[in-house]
């Protein structure tokens, strides 16, 4: 199936070229799109999948967009 990536701020590096269009396997969660780009759970904040907030296990499912949100410091 193939999802749409969103990655906030220094979450964007780890943005593959083909975002709008990322092959995952069916059945694939949030904790396991994080990590297939080697993201750690105290690196993301939030994840929405579609527009509602999700968790690591919430599943995913073909063509829904998936924004990732780190954590963010200021000082």
């Amino acid at each position: 199936m193939k999802v749409i990536l969103k990655f906030e701020a220094n979450l964007k590096k780890y943005l593959p070229e083909n975002s709008e269009n990322y092959e995952i396997k069916d059945g694939s969660t949030v904790a396991d799109l994080m990590r297939e780009f080697n993201l750690e759970e105290s690196q993301v904040m939030l994840a929405f999948v579609g527009e509602e907030t999700a968790n690591l296990t919430t599943p995913l499912k073909n063509k829904q967009s998936v924004t990732l949100c780190p954590f963010i410091c200021g000082g």
